[in-house]
């Protein structure tokens, strides 16, 4: 029985642009500047699907030979790395919950220094907090035995129950400082640092929020929001909000676990209403164009993986919660391994719901020294049928008919079906031997595809 495409040999194509694989580029003359002969081209595609072969499996073992690539020993470090990077934030939470809340009673009270001792289910500790009112800014220091542990500065919003919000113009407030974590008696167990800083901004439709750094640290780890801004529309009526939508603009976000770091942005371009999908919502707003621009890097390595991606929702305004989403999605990336030229990796990817037989689009490119494969592809809605053709820029070309989930094997006689030519002469075929998709070149040697 005949492999499905997607399960056999032929996967390598998929592989030559989805896993970064690489080679030299060949010439496509002779070292005298003559036309390759038919054994050189057939040698010069040998060359390359054996380069691309072996680059393939040093980045990703995708035949499951036992030897890990490089992408497979990275995701198992970072697995091994996100275990021992946890952060207990529950009870830190809590005690920031806690101190918000009488920060803001002392302020509205105007009580400008308190005592707080913590001293239930064994625990014995004691956090001591000055306020000025003035600028409602706070700091405070948590002792244990008299030895000071754990400082901070707060700085609050300038509103309270009183405020006129129709007023109100802008609201402003921080939080820095060493915070505990508490064990389960409510004892000293540890140290975090948290920041924070936000400023909400009154619009005419609104106002718009902006944090400017969130984040929470431990020893080596670190989770973060180093930017976000919110646009939200609201109305006051009768000094109360009558909030009609929130639109995300934009949020960076950062962290830090053993030699890994991650930072990467999120931004939404564009919002159109649709009634149909967010029925009984506000306003029926939702992005349609988004985009994400982030990296993941090994600092120890300097080994880096980082890309660009857009997405465009096509029918946004239309689409319903049982519809099919229509997209158009592009993706540009770089592989940087340590002691490797570094591939660069372009994709796009669109479908067209209307018609069945040409259902799924996509390109693909990817560059690794002098080495430059492009790929273009259509393919049915179910996956089944389709052609692919993928053309190295040393003239090597594949071109690959895909009929109910198989490959139509070519014909050497008349060029037709799946065929590898050199700048349009045909040098080989692609044929099934057994249950195996082999490339079969026409002085009758051949080379299994995988």
């Amino acid at each position: 029985m005949k492999k499905k495409i997607l399960s056999s040999g032929l996967i390598m194509a998929a592989l030559l642009v989805m896993n970064g694989c690489g080679g030299g580029g060949s010439s496509s003359t002779s070292s005298t500047g003559t036309p390759l002969t038919q054994d050189q081209q057939i040698e010069l595609a040998q060359t390359t699907l054996g380069e691309l072969r072996t680059q393939t499996i040093s980045i990703v073992d995708y035949n499951d030979s036992g030897t890990p690539g490089y992408l497979d020993n990275e995701a198992l470090n970072l697995g091994n790395a996100l275990e021992s990077c946890s952060l207990n934030t529950e009870y830190t939470a809590q005690l920031l919950g806690n101190m918000t809340s009488y920060l803001f009673d002392m302020i509205e009270n105007n009580n400008v220094h308190q005592v707080n001792d913590y001293t239930e289910n064994g625990a014995d500790w004691h956090e001591d907090v000055n306020c000025t009112i003035e600028t409602r800014t706070c700091t405070y220091d948590i002792t244990k035995d008299g030895v000071s542990t754990y400082t901070g500065s707060v700085v609050l919003p300038n509103y309270s129950a009183d405020t006129n919000i129709s007023t109100l113009t802008t609201l402003y407030a921080e939080f820095h400082g060493d915070v505990p974590t508490l064990d389960e008696s409510g004892n000293l167990d540890g140290s975090q640092v948290f920041d924070l800083n936000l400023t909400i901004t009154k619009t005419d439709t609104g106002a718009d929020i902006e944090f400017t750094n969130i984040s929470l640290a431990e020893n080596s780890t670190l989770v973060g929001i180093s930017a976000m801004s919110v646009s939200t529309v609201f109305d006051i009526v009768d000094d109360s909000i009558d909030f009609k939508n929130a639109k995300l603009n934009s949020v960076t976000f950062n962290g830090q676990c053993s030699n890994y770091t991650v930072i990467g942005t999120l931004r939404t371009t564009d919002y159109v209403q649709n009634a149909a999908l967010l029925e009984g919502e506000n306003e029926n707003w939702l992005p349609s164009k988004l985009s994400f621009e982030g990296s993941l890097t090994n600092t120890t390595t300097d080994g880096r993986i980082s890309g660009l991606v857009n997405v465009e929702l096509k029918n946004a305004t239309t689409i319903t919660k049982d519809g099919e989403s229509e997209v158009d999605v592009s993706v540009n990336g770089t592989l940087a391994i340590p002691a490797r030229p570094e591939m660069n990796l372009g994709l796009t990817y669109s479908n067209a719901v209307a018609t069945e037989a040409t259902y799924h689009n996509f390109t693909a490119s990817y560059s690794y020294d002098a080495f430059t494969i492009n790929t273009v592809g259509v393919m049915d809605k179910e996956g089944d049928n389709g052609e692919i053709t993928i053309t190295a820029n040393n003239g090597i070309e594949f071109k690959i008919i895909i009929v109910g989930g198989d490959i139509v094997e070519g014909n050497a006689d008349n060029e037709t079906g799946s065929i590898v030519t050199y700048n349009g002469t045909l040098i080989a075929t692609l044929e099934y031997r057994e249950e195996l998709v082999i490339v079969k070149y026409l002085d009758g040697s051949f080379e299994s595809l995988p």
